[in-house]
């Protein structure tokens, strides 16, 4: 879905100013990660809030109720009256998946000498752990046969879906400056993701590849170990 970007920038600069962020600069970053979020909320919103969603889930939470014919109505009462907005999206933290899972408009980076690797918080605690030990000479349990690019290169790490792009591109504002691309991707194929309906590890394989092929970066898999 296509916004004005001055109307994209205005709503950010009033949602930033109710956090008390009034001196943040806006950059196209956030403007590309807030027209984003928006269009996967006014989804969220048209979806939620139609009157058979609504109804089949007061049906299901009043059914946990089942013994208390008052409670139960009220539940249901309340979940039909109540609505999705975009304000409960934001503040219940959004779903950072919608920005990975959209690609960004950068065309032909610059390769560099850093090697991203990639997998959840626990994996990234273990793999770090072995990189160091590589580094230092000692021989590693799961990354033996990359210990020359490991030895030879800079290092990234990612444990999230949400922080990706900018480890990716090794930029926060990515759409801002001049960015580059890792030499090389070595992941379990899992991260963690945290959204408005809590924490999970997301199996993100297939999406990494697709960034591999996008951007034209070799990409390596070793078996996934902390789930």
């Amino acid at each position: 879905m296509e916004y004005n970007e001055q109307q994209l920038r205005e709503e950010l600069k009033r949602r930033l100013s109710a956090l008390g962020r009034t001196d943040v600069p806006i950059t196209k970053t956030m403007l590309w990660e807030y027209s984003i979020d928006k269009a996967r909320a006014e989804e969220m919103a048209e979806t939620l809030n139609s009157e058979m969603v609504r109804a089949n889930f007061a049906r299901i939470l009043g059914d946990l109720f089942a013994q208390d014919e008052e409670t139960r109505r009220e539940v249901m009462n309340s979940v039909r009256s109540s609505s999705f907005s975009m304000e409960d999206y934001f503040q219940r933290g959004g779903m950072p998946e919608t920005c990975f899972y959209a690609t960004p408009p950068i065309e032909s980076p610059r390769h560099s000498d850093r090697i991203l690797i990639t997998g959840t918080k626990a994996e990234i605690g273990s793999l770090y752990r072995e990189v160091e030990e590589l580094k230092s000479g000692k021989p590693s349990r799961m990354l033996n046969k990359f210990t020359e690019e490991i030895r030879d290169n800079p290092i990234n790490y990612c444990a999230t879906v949400g922080s990706f792009w900018r480890y990716f591109f090794d930029q926060k504002d990515f759409l801002d400056y001049e960015v580059s691309v890792p030499k090389k991707i070595i992941g379990t194929g899992a991260l963690r993701n945290y959204n408005m309906y809590g924490g999970e590890t997301m199996d993100v394989k297939e999406r990494l590849k697709e960034v591999a092929e996008k951007f034209k970066v070799p990409i390596a898999f070793i078996r996934p170990f902390h789930i």
